[in-house]
């Protein structure tokens, strides 16, 4: 009789430990799908940026950032650090014809509601220059807000 309620037990505790083992698949699978669900709401909204950015909507790209944020850009070997991205907004907006010719996105989670988004992109500008650029930018985004940008030509 010992032995009959031991392999109970056992059974019982075996059952219990699948029915956790599932449980936590199904919450790591949910966790993965919150935070695919959030890697595509960066990339919208970085898609958003750059869309904006060609049409030269500064008021609607300033809407895109936190109201006390931070751009850092470096052109040319001169690091220039700005807390008004109006300014340099306006730099975008005043170049005639800006075409994407390739983009590639790097998303690293930091936290829950923090996220970086690296890209490497080719621009045809069309300015004094008149030539392609190759540039990166680094978005820092808190709550889908662009809290930070780093703007780097390569």
């Amino acid at each position: 009789m010992c032995i009959i309620g031991f392999l109970v037990i056992l059974f019982l505790i075996l059952i219990l430990f699948f029915i956790l083992k599932i449980f936590l698949n199904i919450i790591n699978k949910i966790k993965t799908y919150r935070n695919k669900i959030k890697t595509n709401n960066i990339i919208k909204t970085t898609d958003k940026w750059f869309e904006l950015l060609i049409k030269k909507d500064k008021d609607l790209l300033y809407d895109m950032f936190y109201k006390k944020n931070t751009i850092i850009v470096k052109l040319q070997d001169k690091e220039t650090i700005k807390n008004n991205i109006k300014f340099f907004l306006d730099y975008f907006i005043k170049i005639p014809k800006i075409k994407i010719l390739k983009k590639e996105y790097n998303i690293s989670k930091i936290s829950d509601n923090i996220y970086i988004n690296t890209v490497f992109i080719s621009w045809e500008i069309n300015n004094s220059f008149n030539k392609n650029l190759n540039l990166k930018f680094i978005f820092i985004f808190k709550n889908n807000l662009i809290f930070e940008l780093h703007f780097f030509e390569i």
